[in-house]
């Protein structure tokens, strides 16, 4: 979906044939204490950085401390792929064996039927449909967890889901059952704010702030009127999930807990993997309180002295038959500590009520490039009836 840029975005968005390129490890610029420096062997902390030049003298230096670090360096690495004369670029040979290493190299198995069919622009049914289906769930769990912490201990009795994020929910307190518009919106790629009208106390809003990234859940949620704030993190690795929760009132924190988690030992149910296109197979799944589920998986190839790590992320909403697959590269010079990050795709997957699957490709941040960009993004697919977009599952 469109969305207002900074000026400092736009410039990135619109470099084009690259000059010169310069990626390199600021030593010690993140300070550390001497116990965290002992568990890294002894080695000085430090960030990547990239300078760039550009046609008519355009340059651009930031490190991964600054604001649209991730999308100049996506941005370098697709025009490095583009480049018809990528030895024309000037760079050293630790920079260019970064950038060699983020290129290309072939599309996932999974994608392969997709590239037989053809895709079109408009959708049978908007994601956005599901809105309501697929966070309504988040709502309900911190309700009833702010219940209890406020001593109400008020119990969500039922809801009711509308079109496009907007619902009802019906809360019970001793005798008394009253109802709560619930107003869940898509304010970018990854960033949503949920309303709950009249929540804790009449005339009054709670509001919720959802960030759905790579590798993490935020959520940050108010209410003006009562002075309640608090943040909910959960961030999570291939070998466990942390769950860290902060809550304050009246500026007074009132809980704070941090949780470790391991994956669910059990996977997915089949009735889950109904949701995922064929090929896509996580090694590790979290099932978060609410009832979505975050699965993971990743692989490793050593090119030289440069690692690379690439993951398929999938969150899945059984409730609104609903799934988010994406996938990143993590791009490592062993010899000199640069990283850089290169997003590889986005596949948004939905059920239709005639078992049919509608299918979206994003081109989120710009940064992804091959095949991927010039014949998927931006694309929906639909499966015949019975069949997973021309797969058996």
């Amino acid at each position: 979906m469109l969305r207002k840029m900074t000026e400092e975005e736009i410039r990135i968005r619109r470099m084009e044939n690259l000059r010169m390129v310069s990626l390199y490890e600021f030593t010690d610029a993140v300070r550390t204490s001497d116990a965290a420096r002992a568990k890294k062997g002894g080695k000085p902390a430090g960030c990547t950085a990239i300078t760039v030049l550009c046609d008519e003298g355009e340059q651009f230096t930031l490190s991964e401390l600054d604001p649209y670090f991730e999308e100049l360096a996506e941005q370098v690495m697709k025009l490095y792929e583009e480049a018809e004369n990528r030895d024309s670029i000037l760079m050293n040979p630790p920079t260019r064996a970064v950038l060699e290493a983020g290129i290309t190299s072939g599309e996932e198995p999974f994608l392969k039927p997709f590239f037989e069919l053809q895709g079109v622009r408009t959708p049978a049914i908007p994601f956005a449909s599901r809105l309501g289906l697929r966070f309504l769930p988040l709502t309900v769990y911190l309700v009833n967890e702010l219940e209890g912490l406020i001593g109400r201990n008020g119990t969500v009795v039922g809801q009711t889901v509308g079109w496009r994020g907007k619902a009802v929910l019906r809360l019970k307190v001793l005798r008394a059952i009253t109802e709560h518009p619930v107003i869940i919106r898509q304010v970018s790629d990854g960033e949503l704010r949920i309303s709950v009208g009249n929540y804790p106390r009449n005339l009054e809003n709670l509001t919720m702030d959802i960030v759905v990234d790579a590798e993490r859940i935020e959520i940050s949620f108010a209410a003006e009127k009562m002075e309640l704030s608090g943040h909910w993190g959960l961030f999570f690795g291939m070998k466990e999930m942390e769950s860290r929760i902060s809550v304050k009132i009246k500026g007074r924190e009132v809980s704070y807990e941090v949780k470790k988690y391991t994956p669910s030992p059990e996977g997915l149910k089949d009735e889950e993997r109904k949701l995922l296109q064929k090929g896509v197979e996580p090694s590790v799944v979290y099932r978060l309180p609410w009832g979505m589920v975050y699965a993971l998986g990743e692989k490793e190839e050593l090119l030289g002295n440069v690692q690379k790590k690439t993951y398929l992320r999938t969150i899945l909403s059984p409730d609104a038959e609903y799934s988010e697959t994406v996938s990143w590269t993590m791009i490592r010079n062993q010899e000199t500590g640069v990283i850089l990050k290169k997003n590889n795709l986005c596949m948004l997957r939905m059920l239709l009520k005639d078992g049919r699957v509608q299918t979206f490709f994003g081109n989120s941040g710009g940064g992804m490039s091959g095949r991927y960009r010039t014949s998927l993004a931006d694309k929906y697919y639909i499966s015949q009836a019975g069949e997973q977009n021309g797969t058996d599952q």
